[in-house]
């Protein structure tokens, strides 16, 4: 890249987040082409479109590695025909090795553990099952320190391949205000990226801080972007992928 070139807006700088996206199956929002977030069939979509997809991972009572964005038990006991038609980790990880070993390109993975018990699990199954998927490709993200401490500690006693990305946002009424130094908690973590969420990143924000982490070697993500031209504006300052609710709008002809 030349010194005055900015950086594009690709596919492979995309995750769709979810799959597709939020679900759009609400009442509110119909739409016949609607899939359900975190599903195979969302996750698959993306996948077949290009871009990089982020899905939510928890370990049920059962021992089975599910994709659901809140506390899974929640829906066992309200719903137990959906909860028991989850999609499974391993499910995922067969759909991207598939389509991989059809179109020769790698599928970036940014895997959101939500629970502790699930850390080692999923690092077991990438390592004994899917060592395909390791590398650049796939990264573990979580806004939980303890739970990035102890992938780091597993990948380094198991010589695992994968990164780690640090998630956060800022929400003082919830109890969530943002870190204030989240360079630091990453070098203390050995995170090699940050993921603010995207209002962090207003106007010369972003620029700095990609600047600052750059000193350390730390590449800075984001979420949940799904206004075009603010994804355009976070690539150009130096972001190294968004995710999106929105991945097909932003390449339609």
């Amino acid at each position: 890249m030349e010194q005055n070139e900015l950086p594009e807006l690709t596919k492979e700088k995309i995750r769709g987040h979810r799959g597709v996206g939020k679900d759009q199956t609400n009442a509110d929002n119909p739409d016949k082409n609607a899939l359900a977030e975190n599903s195979l069939a969302a996750l698959e979509r993306a996948v077949k479109f290009g871009v990089g997809i982020e899905f939510d991972v928890w370990k049920s009572d059962e021992g089975e590695l599910i994709l659901w964005h809140d506390n899974p038990q929640d829906m066992k006991s309200r719903d137990k025909e959906k909860y028991e038609n989850l999609a499974i980790l391993k499910q995922v990880f067969d759909m991207v090795r598939e389509n991989q070993n059809k179109t020769g390109d790698k599928v970036p993975l940014d895997i959101e553990i939500k629970d502790l018990q699930a850390t080692g699990a999923v690092l077991e199954m990438l390592a004994e099952e899917y060592a395909d998927l390791l590398g650049e490709q796939t990264k573990i993200i979580s806004f939980d320190e303890i739970i990035l401490e102890a992938v780091d500690k597993i990948r380094k006693e198991k010589n695992i391949d994968v990164a780690t990305g640090f998630l956060y946002e800022d929400k003082p009424e919830a109890g969530k205000p943002a870190p204030k130094d989240p360079i630091g908690i990453a070098r203390q973590i050995s995170a090699k990226f940050i993921i603010p969420h995207y209002p962090l990143l207003e106007g010369d924000k972003a620029k700095e801080l990609v600047d600052a982490a750059a000193e350390f070697g730390i590449k800075v993500g984001t979420w949940t972007v799904d206004d075009k031209d603010e994804a355009e504006r976070l690539i150009k300052s130096g972001l190294s992928s968004v995710t999106t609710n929105e991945p097909e709008s932003f390449f339609k002809d």
